[in-house]
């Protein structure tokens, strides 16, 4: 799937639906997140100290989410950063 920016209210609105206890799956289907990215979210939320079913998402912990997340790609992942190596041609295969 392609990069794609995500604002902070979408990222919000995942967090309190893993909040309320709705699967992950449900949660995909509504939002058209993959299950993967929800799973990320909860893991990042994780580490700033939330967890679901105790308080509320507050907007501040879903920008805090927004901010770790990757923005502009100027290559898609996969790609080689940086000049390419120059290599001498092999003389066997000549």
């Amino acid at each position: 799937m392609a990069f794609r920016e995500v604002a902070m209210w979408e990222i919000l609105n995942v967090l309190r639906r893993l909040h309320r206890g709705e699967p992950r799956a449900s949660i995909a289907r509504a939002t058209s997140h993959s299950r993967s990215t929800i799973r990320r979210y909860a893991r990042a939320a994780a580490a700033l100290g939330w967890q679901p079913g105790g308080e509320e998402p507050s907007e501040a912990l879903a920008a805090a989410l927004e901010q770790r997340a990757p923005r502009d790609r100027a290559e898609p992942r996969g790609c080689r950063r940086g000049p390419r190596p120059t290599c001498s041609p092999d003389p066997r295969m000549a």
